[in-house]
Order: C-alpha cells, then structure tokens, then sequence
C-alpha cells in the first residue's frame, strides 16, 4: 500500500470521526431517514420487513446517485449509506429467520 492510498485513507478515517453527522443536504437528510427505518426494521427482529426493503432500494438508489454526480455526499454519510445497506440486509435475514420459526411451530402447536 502507498504511502498516498495511506493517507486517504487516514483522511476519510479522520472525517468520519469529526463529522458533526447533521445533514447539510436533502440527500444526506434522506439517508438519515434510510438509516432510522433500517436500524427499526433490524430492532423489529425483521417482524417489518418494509423497513428493510426501503433501505436496501434508498441505499442503492443514493449509491448510484451519488456514482453519477447528482448527489454530493461527505464521506460520513456514504460510509452511513453503507450502513444502511447493511442493515436492511440483516433485517432481510431476520425476517426469513421469523417466517421459518413461524411455520415451524405453527405446525407444532396447531
């Protein structure tokens, strides 16, 4: 690794770590919406699973936004954005743990 990619990365590390984290724009406003419904949908136990398909679509919608230079994102808010699509992605999991456990034990007890 250079020395150059070193601290880019070292830059993007400390820019994260000093954001503020209030949205200057409405895109980094309507990841901060992603992020919340996200994080419900992963504290839900993927009971909704809305919340999880509007993160994975809002997350990807911004990513390509964001590839095409429509959208100006900080670096706190696309390492944010990634977040999101993680989240989303873990409430998915867990809503496919719900369905199984669902049908395992209405069989069981019905």
């Amino acid at each position: 690794m250079s020395d150059k990619e070193l601290t880019e990365k070292e830059r993007i590390k400390a820019e994260i770590n000093n954001s503020d984290g209030k949205p200057q724009n409405k895109d980094e406003r309507f990841v901060n919406i992603s992020f919340i419904l996200a994080i419900v949908g992963v504290i839900t136990i993927g009971i909704c699973p809305l919340c999880g398909i509007y993160g994975v679509i809002s997350s990807l919608a911004m990513s390509i936004k964001c590839k095409k230079g429509k959208a100006q994102l900080s670096e706190f808010f696309k390492w944010k954005n990634r977040q999101v699509l993680t989240a989303a992605l873990i409430s998915f999991v867990l809503t496919a743990i719900d369905i199984v456990l669902i049908i395992a034990f209405k069989s069981r007890f019905m």
